[in-house]
C-alpha cells in the first residue's frame, strides 16, 4: 500500500517541476499536469512506442491553449543543457558546475529555434 502512494508522491513531484518550466509561457495547476502525465503513461501501456511525452505535451497544450511545441521546448531545452553539460565536462575537462553552465548558456537559445 505504501509503495503506490510513494510513486503518486513521486508523480506529483514530476508535474510540480513541470509547472516550473512552463511558470514563464503560462501558470499551470499542478494537477493538471500530474493528470496528463498519467494519461502519457496509460498511453504508452497502449501504444508502447515511447509516445508518453507527446501525449503529455499534447494534453497541456490543448487544455491550456499552448502550442505543443512551446511545451515540448521545455523539456528539450533541459535535456539539450544536460547532455551539452556532460559532453563539456568529459569533452572539454572542466568542473561539473562549469560544464553545466555551459550547457545552459548553450540550451538557452535552443526553445527558440
Amino acid at each position: 500500500m505504501l509503495l503506490p502512494l510513494i510513486i503518486a508522491g513521486e508523480q506529483i513531484i514530476r508535474a510540480w517541476k513541470w509547472r516550473q518550466l512552463l511558470f514563464d509561457i503560462r501558470l499551470v495547476r499542478t494537477l493538471r499536469l500530474f493528470a496528463a502525465i498519467m494519461a502519457g503513461y496509460f498511453a504508452t501501456i497502449i501504444i508502447p512506442f515511447g509516445i508518453s511525452p507527446l501525449i503529455r505535451s499534447w494534453l497541456v497544450a490543448r487544455r491550456e491553449s499552448l502550442t505543443v511545441a512551446a511545451v515540448l521546448a521545455t523539456a528539450g531545452v533541459l535535456i539539450t543543457a544536460a547532455i551539452t553539460g556532460v559532453a563539456a565536462r568529459f569533452l572539454l575537462g572542466v568542473d561539473w558546475l562549469e560544464g553545466l553552465l555551459i550547457g545552459s548558456i548553450v540550451a538557452s537559445t535552443d526553445a527558440a529555434a
